[in-house]
């Protein structure tokens, strides 16, 4: 199972909707070519949250992102190790290209 490095940025959108909007880098991608990064939402951070612990992340990461976000409205996960499947898991579609495996998110909303 093919695994890569990939940081999450979040962003909590201002009440009332408290929406969480996720964007993913693959690191290698992202530090060379200035690729977008692929977009995914979900209705509040606590379904963010359950959707992180799916795919492995720990209880005091997750509590340690839930305060910032309460705090400042952002957060970064770095050093995220995910399998292709984790990263479907989080919303964002993977495509395939000629050079590789390329991540794309149509924003998928979680409800």
């Amino acid at each position: 199972m093919r695994r890569l490095e990939y940081s999450l940025h979040i962003l909590r959108h201002d009440p009332p909707s408290h929406v969480c909007t996720i964007a993913l880098s693959k690191l290698s991608v992202r530090r060379n070519t200035g690729a977008p990064m692929p977009l995914a939402n979900f209705p509040s951070s606590k379904q963010l949250v359950l959707a992180l612990s799916r795919v492995g992340v720990g209880a005091a990461v997750l509590e340690k992102m839930e305060r910032r976000l309460d705090a400042d409205g952002l957060n970064t996960l770095t050093d995220l190790i995910l399998s292709d499947q984790q990263v479907a898991t989080l919303g964002f579609k993977l495509y395939r290209s000629k050079h590789g495996i390329l991540l794309h998110s149509t924003f998928m909303t979680f409800s």
